[in-house]
Order: structure tokens, then C-alpha cells, then sequence
């Protein structure tokens, strides 16, 4: 954890861990101790305890067993260390649930994407059909010129009377006409 997140983790703690006591008061004495009035009773346990086995809870103020009701790792009496506890691991979750939340994000956008590009996809392959059949089209009619053109030149030294090329050029006439409107329409 950097030093920023610690801090507001500290602070988060601080706000969910209710204080029992001020740092620096004094433990409760054990009244019931006759032999020694250095005896003091656990917050947690109640168990009578010498003072010098005693720890201050830097979080609550709780006068705790420093070998039973004591966490060394999170310096808390073991009350407190379960909230710490509670709130580690729900930041866990938090940030899991986050971290999810984004790769959901990031799939949702992929799939858009891949959605986006398969239209595209689609649109491009549906132009490269139709420019084929326009270019088939268009060959086509290339072919019918020539292969008029040629009929006509074979015609041409046959016909004496023109007859025939008279009707070749208004088929041809014909033919541009509806390709014309075809075009237009």
C-alpha cells in the first residue's frame, strides 16, 4: 500500500472504531486483588493482570492482556483487529469489484468494436459485390458493342440496300435508350 492509501485507511479505521478510553488513562485497578495493588483488570477478558502485562490499544484506548487480548501486526487489542480486519478485506472486495467493473467495461467496448467492425465488414463486402456485378455489367455491354460492331462490319460489304445495318443501328439505338433510362431511373 503507498503512504496516501495507508493514511486513508488509518483514517477509515479511526472513523469505524469507537474509543473507549483517552491514550494515557489509566487502567481499571482490580478491586477484588487483596494481595497486590498492582493488579488490573483486561477490558476484554476481565482477567486480573500485573500492570506491566497491560497494553494500551492505540485505537480504542482499551487496557488489554498483552499476550491474549493483543494483535502485534495491526498494534490493536484483538476487538479492534477485527474491524481492521472487516475493513481490509472489504477494500479487498471493493477493489476487486472495481477492477472487475473495468474489465467488464473493457469487454462491453471490445464488443462494440468487433460488432462495429463485422457492419463494416458486411458494408465492404456487400460494395465489392455490387462494384462486381456493375464491372460484370459493364463488360457485358462492352462485349455486346463489339460483338455489334463486329456483325456490322461483316455486314457492311454483304449489304447492298443497307437494310440490315439500318436495323443493327436501331437495335444498338434501342439497347442505349434502356441502358439510359436503366441508368437514370
Amino acid at each position: 500500500m503507498g503512504l496516501l492509501k495507508e493514511s486513508s485507511f488509518y483514517k477509515l479505521v479511526r472513523k469505524n472504531i469507537e474509543k473507549i478510553r483517552e491514550q494515557g488513562e489509566t487502567p481499571r485497578t482490580d478491586l477484588s486483588a487483596f494481595d497486590s495493588m498492582d493488579k488490573y483488570v483486561c477490558d476484554l477478558c476481565r482477567a486480573s493482570v500485573d500492570r506491566s502485562g497491560l497494553i494500551q490499544c492505540s485505537f480504542c484506548g482499551r487496557w488489554v492482556c498483552r499476550n491474549d487480548c493483543f494483535d502485534r501486526d495491526d498494534v490493536s487489542c484483538l476487538n479492534c483487529h477485527g474491524v481492521i480486519r472487516l475493513l481490509r478485506e472489504s477494500r479487498k472486495m471493493d477493489i476487486l469489484s472495481k477492477k472487475k467493473a473495468v474489465l467488464l467495461d473493457e469487454r462491453k467496448t471490445a464488443l462494440r468494436e468487433e460488432m462495429m467492425y463485422q457492419k463494416k465488414r458486411g458494408e465492404l463486402e456487400k460494395k465489392r459485390k455490387m462494384d462486381e456485378i456493375e464491372f460484370e455489367n459493364k463488360k457485358l455491354e462492352l462485349e455486346r458493342n463489339k460483338s455489334l460492331q463486329d456483325m456490322e462490319a461483316n455486314i457492311m460489304p454483304q449489304d447492298s440496300g443497307r437494310g440490315v445495318l439500318k436495323a443493327i443501328r436501331k437495335i444498338k439505338k434501342m439497347k442505349n435508350s434502356d441502358n439510359a433510362g436503366n441508368n437514370n431511373g
